[in-house]
């Protein structure tokens, strides 16, 4: 586990001298391969010492190019990696200067936040003993926040380094990214780019180009790609961005309801508990709002069958409105592709809507959801804070919990409030509409693609 104090110790410049090696040597093989075409000429001449000639220069030329593109790719993971790392040691000696400005201090290897002088409280008023207490959660959070894209920093910096010695092999162009955790970093810049036209710059930023990155890195998705969508709102600045994922907490689950078979077919879960930090990848179902530059982005992953392996992705049903509060309601709706007839038939799907209510200490969230499978929803604010909005647990963990818990549903915070805010007109009530038993935004807008996301209307 990467600590505190390495993180701090941490020299980008260090990853920069990888970028600046590959890339002499991939400059290199450049004029190399040009050097071997000049043997062409001897098309001029022939003769078996020609052709054996030509013959050699061919195959040489291939294998210098295919290693000029192969140092390339490491050069351009080295690259990504040290923006990464510059975002992230930022991130960390930020929140070392609120912490000493706070009079408390971190330990370099545990990253527990305390007061060295702690005071005495025994005159405090109630109100201030907890602000004093919210003081150092809030920064112990923002710590837990650092040491946590730290750990995903390293995984993309060892899968560089190992690319950069040759113990792991590039992905060969048109395979599964699976193959290689080097193209990681790339492809989520790319995505990133291509979404907010720049490259990420914060650990908040990187989130976002994690959750947009249209490839699985998991083995067990074999290369299968998740289904992405996006939509533009109306930003909210000093919100951070607010990040739902839906999981399954158990390693297998039974697929669905279909009771003709007499062999019952299983899916792979999570196998993963509540994370603050959590990764897109570890989810069914993950969405974010994005209220600094105002998107909504949401994510499908694989499924997997347990016995055979195969691997399918669904797609997304998800609709957004949006008040001129910043309030956001996100509706969606996420079928197992592998889901079969019956349980299609009836509407057997992930379904529910969240209500996220920017207010000036943190959003405020509430809806109406499956009672499976698990859900959280976290809190980024721009200064490195994480506030836990919610965690909802899937009942009892059961194998069984699609077919016991998914046709029901419950409701947390004052969703039956939050939800009357909204234009009635533009929705079926949950209570009247069967057999899908959450309101669907007739009126909202449906997530589109990151390359031309549709605008959601704001409404009064």
């Amino acid at each position: 586990m990467v600590t505190f104090g390495e993180v701090l110790a941490f020299d980008p410049e260090q990853v920069a001298q990888i970028f600046d090696i590959c890339r002499a040597q991939e400059e290199t093989c450049a004029s190399l391969g040009d050097q071997l075409k000049s043997l062409d000429s001897l098309r001029s001449w022939d003769g078996d010492a020609a052709d054996a000639a030509r013959d050699s220069a061919g195959r040489q030329r291939v294998d210098v190019d295919a290693h000029g593109t192969e140092t390339w790719k490491i050069a351009a993971a080295a690259r990504d990696c040290y923006n990464e790392g510059v975002a992230l040691k930022r991130s960390a000696q930020t929140c070392e200067a609120d912490i000493a400005a706070a009079g408390l201090v971190v330990d370099s290897t545990t990253g527990k936040v305390s007061d060295p002088s702690p005071p005495d409280m025994t005159e405090w008023s109630d109100a201030d003993r907890q602000a004093y207490r919210d003081k150092i959660d809030d920064l112990q959070g923002r710590v837990n926040n650092v040491i946590a894209a730290a750990e995903r920093f390293d995984d993309d910096l060892a899968a560089a380094i190992n690319a950069a010695n040759g113990s792991l092999p590039l992905a060969p162009d048109g395979e599964g990214a699976h193959v290689n955790g080097a193209d990681r970093p790339a492809n989520q810049v790319a995505a990133f780019r291509e979404l907010y036209g720049r490259d990420p710059v914060s650990v908040n930023d990187w989130r976002l180009a994690e959750m947009l990155d249209a490839h699985s890195y998991d083995p067990r998705y074999q290369g299968e790609p998740p289904v992405v969508s996006v939509a533009k709102i109306e930003p909210v600045p000093g919100q951070g961005i607010v990040a739902t994922g839906l999981f399954i907490p158990n390693e297998r689950v039974v697929a669905g309801p279909d009771f003709t078979d007499p062999f019952l077919e299983y899916n792979d879960g999570d196998g993963r508990g509540f994370n603050q930090n959590l990764a897109p990848e570890d989810t069914r179902v993950s969405y974010v709002v994005d209220y600094e530059n105002g998107y909504v982005i949401a994510r499908q992953n694989p499924s997997v069958v347990s016995e055979s392996g195969e691997v399918r992705t669904g797609t997304p049903d998800v609709k957004v409105n949006q008040l001129d509060d910043g309030t956001v309601l996100v509706d969606y709706r996420a079928a197992d592709p592998f889901a079969p007839a019956p349980a299609a038939a009836t509407g057997w799907s992930v379904n529910g809507q969240t209500i996220i209510t920017p207010s000036e200490d943190g959003a405020e969230i509430s809806g109406r959801v499956t009672d499976f499978p698990s859900m959280e929803t976290y809190q980024y604010m721009p200064d490195g804070t994480v506030n836990t909005l919610h965690q909802d647990d899937a009942g009892d963990h059961s194998s069984t919990g699609p077919m016991l818990n998914l046709p029901f549903h419950h409701e947390f915070g004052d969703y039956d409030d939050d939800f009357d805010r909204f234009p009635q007109e533009m929705y079926v009530s949950p209570r009247d509409q069967m057999p899908l038993p959450t309101g669907e935004v007739e009126g909202g807008t449906s997530l589109g693609s990151p390359t031309s996301p549709p605008r959601v209307e704001v409404s009064e």
